[in-house]
């Protein structure tokens, strides 16, 4: 059991390191950063994360408006997929891309540069 859980905290640590190192410095702005994060950090193991925007909105000190158009623009370049729609007060399923390629932690996304 011990050991399934240091595989978990490894994993989550490539994650974030992938994130902070590589994903982060190609967003638009810090914000969006900031929103990365906070879903990452209410995240499971696999990526997925279920969260309201207003909970995203106060941690990234932003409107919930900017956490909307974020997330969509998230969606649209491919670094989230939205995995189950709302359910009343429950808020969206998303889950951050992370996907293995040449047994190296990736993820698949199309924002190049901060002028986009």
């Amino acid at each position: 059991m011990e050991k399934r859980k240091r595989k978990k905290r490894e994993d989550r640590w490539e994650q974030n390191n992938l994130l902070v190192d590589e994903v982060c410095p190609k967003l638009k702005t810090s914000t969006y950063g900031m929103v990365l994060m906070t879903c990452f950090r209410h995240g499971r193991g696999l990526g997925y994360f279920r969260v309201s925007v207003r909970r995203i909105a106060k941690a990234a000190v932003t409107s919930e408006r900017h956490v909307h158009r974020i997330l969509r623009d998230f969606e649209n370049c491919g670094l989230i997929e939205k995995v189950k729609n709302a359910q009343g007060t429950i808020p969206k399923t998303y889950r951050i891309r992370f996907e293995y390629q040449d047994g190296e932690l990736a993820i698949p996304f199309t924002i190049t540069s901060k002028d986009q």
